[in-house]
């Protein structure tokens, strides 16, 4: 499986790690090598860059897209809590910059083999990081102790009935083994603890996929499995006695008697966890639009928010945005004058935008601010005076995944001081042949040419990297 991984937040990690050409740096979670080759690209033959990752695919990706800057990156397979000792072994004590990008990588979720997810009923419960290690997921579930798993629970989940739900995991799984069925399930846990509005929230959450039926089908069925099982319970308490006393079981069936439903849409899937959870699990409602809002945004939810350390947000009055995001509540408004305007919420893949649409921007774009439709806002920013932000929208328009715009031009900038030739840049150009227009600026001489139709290009990614490699990212426009 290719390792594929979204690098988040990037130009404003670079940016904040105010690279010095000669400097050091540290990429601690190097993963796929997003963040490590914009690091790489702004060093000189002076500077370093050491990628560290416990992931032996993760390792491969990056040592592929790190290959020409091999002469200023060392890639190391290891945890980046070792840092000081690795270092250390390769003779450095002090470094200028360090980055951590925390968490688990949509390719470890997209594969199931690695045990990250729960959408594949054959994944193994696995989860290591580094497949040198022997201990995995499983072998905590059903051999760590109450205290270990309390622990854990507690520390890492913050959850507050982290010791009753130890607990109970330690019990059930001594007296009765794995759970089989959501039946089973319900059957072996104690009424006084689990309710319908808790199980609801289970299946919508997705902890029922594993049991290998379908969300829709358990939505269906659960209220009678419980009815049903309350009722057996109930026969016992009355000393009533049925077929499996007389055999002596008394268990609940192992398999759920499930109906034959078609499955909710992803979207309705991602709406349910949200509902119960205040995040997607199984995946992103703007899943896809990845590529389109890095080229077309000019800032995310993130610039609107204000961190611990910020007084108040990073985003400054009046500036000029483009945002994009998917419409996730519209509250139409009157003012002073009964003219209508809207508050519209646009989520991206960070958080929320409040978002304002005066009467004459109403007027034009209310047609699109509905729920769930995508969007592209231009506006300018609203900063109050406690520091809080939002966007007074100018315009909008609907941000389709299908009829991808092409190019319609591709500029190229030789920066002064730079030594790269216009053969190094064609010779590069011939081997993406295409039919956009590629245009050459050289800032030592001020001039611009238009490169021969044999240079026209194909745009893609791989485009991207090499140019941006040759002549540095922010050398790199493409114009739409």
């Amino acid at each position: 499986m290719e390792f594929k991984h979204y690098s988040v937040l990037l130009q404003e990690t670079t940016e904040y790690l105010n690279i010095r050409p000669d400097g050091i740096y540290v990429d601690g979670t190097l993963g796929g090598g997003g963040h490590a080759c914009r690091v790489a690209e702004r060093l000189s033959g002076k500077g370093r860059l050491i990628g560290m990752d416990q992931d032996a695919d993760a390792i491969k990706a990056a040592g592929e897209r790190l290959a020409g800057f091999s002469d200023r990156v060392t890639i190391i397979r290891s945890n980046y809590a070792a840092m000081k000792e690795e270092l250390s072994s390769i003779g450095i004590t002090e470094v200028d910059g360090i980055l951590l990008d925390l968490g688990v990588s949509s390719y470890q979720l997209d594969d199931p083999q690695r045990g990250f997810t729960y959408r594949e009923e054959s994944a193994p419960l696995d989860m290591r990081m580094d497949d040198r290690e022997t201990m995995t997921a499983a072998d905590v579930v059903n051999g760590y102790s109450e205290a270990e798993l309390y622990r854990i629970i507690r520390d890492y989940g913050e959850d507050k009935f982290a010791k009753n739900i130890a607990k109970h995991i330690v019990r059930e799984r001594e007296k009765n083994g794995p759970f089989q069925s959501m039946t089973d399930f319900c059957g072996r846990m104690d009424g006084g603890e689990w309710n319908k509005r808790s199980i609801e929230s289970l299946i919508k959450a997705g902890a029922m996929d594993s049991l290998g039926g379908l969300r829709s089908q358990y939505m269906a069925v659960y209220k009678g499995i419980m009815d049903g099982i309350g009722q057996a319970k109930k026969n016992n308490i009355e000393g009533q006695m049925n077929l499996f006393d007389i055999a002596g079981d008394n268990s609940f069936q192992k398999t759920d008697d499930l109906p034959k439903l078609k499955e909710f849409l992803p979207k309705e899937r991602l709406a349910m966890e949200r509902e119960v959870l205040g995040i997607y699990v199984s995946g992103h409602p703007l899943a896809g639009y990845e590529e389109r809002f890095g080229r077309k945004v000019s800032c995310t939810s993130l610039s609107f928010q204000k961190t611990e350390d910020d007084e108040e947000s990073r985003i400054e009055e009046g500036e000029k945005v483009i945002i994009g995001g998917m419409v996730m509540g519209v509250s139409v408004k009157y003012t002073r004058k009964n003219e209508k305007m809207a508050i519209v919420m646009l989520e991206d893949f960070h958080g929320a935008i409040e978002t304002l649409f005066f009467p004459k921007a109403f007027e034009r774009y209310g047609m699109y601010l509905k729920d769930e439709e995508v969007l592209l806002v231009r506006g300018r920013a609203n900063v109050s005076a406690d520091g809080k932000a939002n966007v007074i929208a100018d315009s909008a328009e609907i941000l389709e995944l299908d009829g991808e715009d092409a190019p319609k031009s591709l500029w190229l900038k030789m920066a002064a001081g730079e030594k790269v030739t216009a053969a190094q840049i064609k010779e590069v150009l011939a081997v993406h042949k295409g039919d956009i227009p590629v245009y050459i600026y050289q800032e030592e001489t001020k001039q611009k040419m238009k490169a021969e139709r044999q240079f026209w290009v194909t745009w893609d990614e791989v485009l991207r990297e090499e140019l941006g490699r040759l002549l540095g990212e922010k050398n790199v426009v493409v114009k739409y």
